[in-house]
């Protein structure tokens, strides 16, 4: 699977704002987080917004307060996977077809598919908020299985933070909000910022609950046989080449048979399969991006060896939970 990173380029950028003015708040917080509607609760106080956070390449970290009682319509997140932990207060959300209530110690996990809705963000409460690019975490956690992944992620909607696991992620989350006013931090240079992306990314995936949680608390796998090793290099640097089983065999010095055998044994999966697997993932990241360079879902599938669009957009909503189009149409 290929290394860290796979998503924005690490350059640290910062959202620093105190305000009273309903739109201005909504604004920031759209630009930082994701955009959303933002309304007072009947009854709420005046509005006392502070929000400060950094965005370091494809994961954003900060702390916001609303000084009131609010709400927040989201809708579909759709580019990302969020967690808030309340440091104080209360939150009441709905993430897809789960209503969360989360406080001190207990966190809400929000996904990028489905309906998101804070339906009520208490006037005492101030969150941790943590944005994961959804191509970047998915490649993250592909990469730490060694192997494709069944795509959205599937995550619980509340995280335990107050002991275990989501206690110790907590800290490390503390520790770099900590850091937020410091112009020297560490956190804001490019060659550290990509490894606390990296380590904030595999503790989230090892503190909350999902399909591969116990994968990837697992030991690791064994090494895989240099063939296998050298055909998936191949396969993730060159997959817009015609390969065929036998190509990929001559390529990297293996019989097809040993080739195969060894996919099956260490990868799980057929090497065509894994060439399949790769073609959507680099579809998906290109539909990312292609309603602004004018391109179409034809164009991107055939960019990636999709001759049949309708295989393609089955294969596609399979991994990823929606049509091509519905990613397409986030970008535009």
């Amino acid at each position: 699977m290929p290394g860290p990173a796979s998503g924005s380029p690490i350059h640290p950028a910062e959202t620093v704002l105190r305000t009273t003015s309903w739109d201005e708040a909504c604004a920031a917080a759209s630009a930082a987080y994701f955009p959303h509607r933002l309304s007072g609760l009947p009854g709420a106080r005046s509005l006392d917004m502070d929000i400060r956070t950094v965005t370091m390449g494809p994961l954003t970290i900060g702390r916001l307060r609303y000084g009131a009682d609010v709400r927040l319509e989201c809708g579909e997140l759709g580019i990302g996977y969020e967690v808030n932990i309340p440091t104080s207060g209360q939150v009441e959300s709905v993430c897809g077809r789960e209503e969360v209530a989360s406080g001190p110690g207990r966190a809400t996990v929000y996904l990028p598919v489905g309906r998101t809705s804070i339906t009520r963000w208490s006037a005492d409460c101030a969150q941790f908020g943590i944005k994961f690019e959804r191509t970047y975490l998915e490649t993250e956690l592909e990469r730490l299985l060694q192997h494709p992944a069944r795509l959205p992620l599937r995550l619980a909607p509340s995280l335990d933070v107050s002991r275990g696991t989501g206690l110790s992620w907590l800290r490390l989350v503390r520790a770099l909000v900590a850091q937020l006013g410091d112009t020297d931090a560490l956190l804001r240079h490019r060659l550290v910022a990509g490894q606390l992306c990296s380590a904030l990314t595999a503790g989230f995936l090892l503190a909350t609950s999902h399909d591969y949680h116990a994968e990837l608390a697992a030991a690791p796998p064994p090494a895989r046989p240099k063939a296998v090793r050298r055909a998936i290099d191949v396969l993730e640097s060159r997959p817009d080449e015609p390969w065929s089983v036998i190509d990929l065999a001559a390529t990297v010095g293996s019989s097809v048979r040993r080739l195969q055998e060894g996919f099956r044994q260490y990868v799980g999966m057929s090497p065509m399969t894994y060439l399949r697997e790769v073609r959507l993932r680099r579809a998906h990241e290109d539909l990312g991006r292609a309603a602004e360079e004018g391109r179409t879902v034809a164009d991107v599938a055939h960019r990636w060896g999709f001759t049949h669009l309708g295989r393609f957009a089955a294969a596609y909503r399979k991994k990823y939970g929606v049509a091509p189009s519905h990613t397409l149409s986030l970008d535009g």
